[in-house]
């Protein structure tokens, strides 16, 4: 789940950032609700995360910290990108497991990505 895309900077100086800003924030937990998808390529399918308090606070503290405003913000985990039709991904929900309704947040990472080639290469991760 992306908190805050396209970091601008310094690798060395987003982490020194990072490191300061994890000083702000709680250990917090998000709340699934179930397996969803959508007829767009990179939410195709996917699980729904509640957009509850907690999480939209934690997300504040990190856009403050890095200039990362977001007009919109659809928490979800990506299981799958592409461009199956519906009821393929509807099969595919239906042979998924059940799902834990809480899940603790317990570290967070910095990542480089470049969407157009669906690369995506983790830099650091960071303990809560």
């Amino acid at each position: 789940m992306f908190l805050c895309g396209e970091l601008l900077g310094e690798e060395k100086e987003l982490i020194k950032k990072i490191k300061s800003t994890l000083n702000k924030l709680d250990k917090f937990s998000i709340e699934i609700d179930n397996y969803g998808y959508k007829n767009t390529y990179f939410q195709a399918l996917y699980i729904r995360v509640i957009k509850n308090t907690k999480l939209v606070s934690q997300k504040k503290i990190i856009d403050n910290a890095f200039n990362c405003q977001t007009n919109f913000f659809y928490p979800h985990i990506s299981l799958y990108y592409g461009s199956k039709n519906n009821s393929i991904k509807k099969k595919i929900i239906s042979n998924l497991p059940k799902l834990k309704k809480i899940i603790e947040i317990r570290n967070l990472c910095l990542s480089y990505s470049e969407e157009k080639k669906l690369k995506w290469k983790t830099i650091e991760t960071f303990r809560i």
